[in-house]
C-alpha cells in the first residue's frame, strides 16, 4: 500500500548508493521473490545499472548479474530483469533501440513475459506521453505485436496507452492518428468478460471518441460490435457501459440506431435494439427511415420477434414504425399487424389501452386494437365457464410456490442491480407495523413503514404460451436467413 513517493525513494537511493542496493538484492534473491519484492528488486537494479553513467559502480559486475538473472529457470527472477528496464529508460540511459531489442526478448518468453513486454512498454510511455518519437514507436510496435492471442492484462495495457495518449495534447496537437488508436482496440479483440478494468477503459474511450466526433463514434461502434459481438453487447445489456448509454442519451442517436436496426447484421441489429431500450430515443430520423425498403423492415421486423422488448418499448417502437408499413405490401403489412395484435394482447397496459389514446389512428392501428379487443371480450365471455373453475389441490399449491419464486427471483434481480440497495442492510421483518434501529445503545422512537414500489407490465403470451413464444422466434429467425440468401 506505499504510495509513488516510497518507490521514487527506492529508485534514488539505489542510483546514487549502487553498492548498497546490490547488498539489498543480494538478500532478496537468496530469500526469494514474492509479488512485493519482485517490483522493488526490478526498481533496484533499474537504477543500479542506470548508475553506471556515474562511475560508481564496475559494469562486469551489472552485466554479471544481468546473465544471472536472464537465465534463471524461474520466471520471477526473469521478470525482475525485464521490468528493470524501466526504471533505466527513465533514468535516460537507455534508448528506443535498446529498449526495443529487449522488448523483442521478451516476446520470446513464456506468456507472462510476454504480458511484461506490454507493461514495461506502457511504463515507459507514461513518462514519455509529449513525446512524439516515442508515442510514434509505441504505436509501430504494439501494431507489429498485438494480436487477439496476447495475454489479458497486456490487453489493458493497450487500451490505457490509447486513452492516454488521446487525451494528453489535445486534438489539434494530437501525436498520433485516431485511425490506428480505433485499429488497436480492434485487433485486440475479443476481450474476456470478466475484465472488468480493460471493458471500463473501452468505456471511457468510446465517450472521448462521442465527444470529440459523434459520426467517427458511430463508424467506430460499429467495428467494435463485429468484433467481439457477445462479450461486447453484454456491456450494454447488463448496464455495465452505463456512463457512456448515459453520454449517448444526450446526444441525438436517431441515426445511428435507425441504421442499426433497419442494417442486414445480426449483431449490428441486435445492438440497434438494445440501444433502442436504453438510450432516449423520439423518433427515428426522417431522412433515414423514408429509404428503407420492405427487406429491411422484414428484418427490423423479424428482429424484433425472435428479441422481443418489454412492454413500453415495444409499445413505441410498434407505434414508430407503423408509418412505414402502411405502405408496404399486402402480406408484410398483414404480418406487421398480426405482431402488433400480439403485443397489444400481451400488454394490454403500455400497448393496448396507449394505442386507443392515439388521436386520428391510422386503419392498421384501428385494425389491431379491434382485433385485442375481440380477443380479451371473449376471454370475459369464458370467465365463468365450468372448465375454467376445474382445479386440484396440486394445481393450487405449484402455482402459489411458482408466485413465490417469481417473486423472489425479482427481488434478487432488483437488489443485484441496483447501487443503492447494495449499500443498505436488509432486515426481514417477519410481524408488526413499525420499526426501530438501536443507535449507541439506545432504542430509537418507533417508525412506521413506508412503501415504494415501481410499475412494470410482465408479458402475458409467455406466461400463457410459452411454447407458442418460442415456435414464433425460431420462425423470425428462418425468416431472416431467407431474406439474407435473397439479397
Amino acid at each position: 500500500m506505499a504510495g509513488g513517493d516510497f518507490f521514487k525513494a527506492v529508485q534514488v537511493y539505489s542510483y546514487n548508493f549502487p553498492k548498497s542496493g546490490l547488498r539489498i538484492l543480494e538478500k532478496y534473491f537468496t530469500e526469494g521473490l514474492d509479488k512485493i519484492r519482485l517490483t522493488l528488486s526490478s526498481i533496484i537494479f533499474g537504477a543500479i545499472r542506470a548508475s553506471l553513467e556515474k562511475g560508481l559502480i564496475q559494469k562486469e559486475v551489472i552485466e554479471q548479474m544481468e546473465k544471472k538473472l536472464i537465465n534463471d529457470s524461474r520466471t520471477e527472477f526473469r521478470l525482475c530483469f525485464h521490468r528493470s528496464w524501466i526504471v533505466s529508460f527513465w533514468q535516460g540511459t537507455v534508448t528506443i533501440e535498446q529498449l526495443e531489442y529487449q522488448l523483442a526478448n521478451m516476446l520470446r518468453g513464456n506468456q507472462e513475459e510476454v504480458e511484461e513486454a506490454f507493461h514495461v512498454l506502457y511504463k515507459c510511455l507514461l513518462n514519455q506521453l509529449t513525446n512524439r518519437t516515442f508515442a510514434t514507436f509505441t504505436m509501430q510496435w504494439l501494431n507489429q505485436n498485438t494480436s487477439p492471442a496476447i495475454p489479458p492484462l497486456a490487453k489493458y495495457y493497450v487500451v490505457n496507452s490509447m486513452i492516454r495518449l488521446c487525451n494528453v495534447s489535445g486534438i489539434k496537437n494530437r501525436l498520433i492518428n485516431l485511425s490506428d488508436t480505433n485499429n488497436l482496440i480492434i485487433k485486440i479483440q475479443p476481450i474476456p468478460l470478466d475484465n472488468a478494468g480493460t471493458w471500463h477503459d473501452i468505456e471511457y474511450y468510446l465517450v472521448d471518441r462521442l465527444h470529440e466526433d459523434k459520426k467517427s463514434f458511430e463508424n467506430f461502434l460499429k467495428l467494435l460490435v463485429g468484433s467481439n459481438p457477445p462479450d461486447f453487447l453484454e456491456q450494454f445489456e447488463d448496464q455495465k457501459f452505463g456512463y457512456l448509454i448515459s453520454e449517448m442519451g444526450e446526444s441525438d442517436m436517431s441515426l445511428l440506431i435507425a441504421d442499426l436496426i433497419f442494417s442486414e447484421d445480426d449483431k449490428q441489429r441486435r445492438l440497434g435494439n438494445i440501444l433502442f431500450q436504453k438510450v432516449s430515443l423520439e423518433s427515428f430520423s426522417k431522412d433515414r427511415i423514408e429509404k428503407i425498403d420492405e427487406t429491411h423492415l422484414s428484418l427490423a421486423l423479424y428482429e424484433f420477434i425472435r428479441r422481443p422488448f418489454i412492454s413500453k418499448e415495444a409499445s413505441k417502437f410498434f407505434i414508430m414504425l407503423e408509418p412505414n408499413f402502411c405502405t408496404v405490401s399486402p402480406e408484410l403489412q398483414e404480418e406487421f399487424k398480426h405482431q402488433m395484435t400480439l403485443q397489444a394482447i400481451n400488454y394490454p397496459g403500455d400497448c393496448l389501452e396507449e394505442w386507443k389514446k392515439i388521436n386520428n389512428p391510422s386503419d392498421l392501428i384501428k385494425s389491431v386494437i379491434e382485433s385485442a379487443e375481440r380477443y380479451f371480450n371473449n376471454l370475459k365471455k369464458i370467465s365463468n365457464s365450468p372448465a375454467k373453475s376445474f382445479t386440484f389441490p396440486e394445481f393450487n399449491q405449484a402455482f402459489e410456490k411458482g408466485r413465490r419464486e417469481h417473486s423472489r427471483k425479482i427481488s434478487e434481480g432488483v437488489r443485484e442491480k441496483s447501487v443503492f440497495m447494495n449499500l443498505m442492510k436488509n432486515v426481514d421483518i417477519i410481524y408488526g407495523k413499525q420499526w426501530s434501529a438501536m443507535v449507541q445503545g439506545k432504542l430509537s422512537e418507533p417508525t412506521e413503514f413506508k412503501e415504494y414500489s415501481h410499475y412494470i407490465e410482465v408479458p402475458r403470451l409467455e406466461e400463457i404460451d410459452p411454447e407458442g413464444s418460442h415456435i414464433r422466434r425460431l420462425q423470425a429467425t428462418s425468416h431472416i436467413k431467407n431474406l439474407k440468401k435473397q439479397k
